[in-house]
């Protein structure tokens, strides 16, 4: 999978592959879009005990 890295006056980094086989190719992308890079269900947030609207004070 050969590549070809290139840099910009503003430091920026950008690669460039060439040269892939259909399966290097599906083998790249799913490195890239893996779902493992989601947070995982565990993590979320618990929900709110109290309502927001009971911490509104209305006038």
């Amino acid at each position: 999978m050969p590549y070809k890295d290139v840099t910009y006056d503003n430091g920026f980094t950008e690669r460039y592959y060439y040269d892939e086989t259909d399966d290097e190719q599906a083998l790249r992308m799913s490195r890239m879009n893996s779902v493992a890079k989601f947070p995982s269900a565990n993590h979320r947030p618990l929900p709110r005990q109290t309502p927001l609207f009971y911490l509104v004070d209305i006038i």
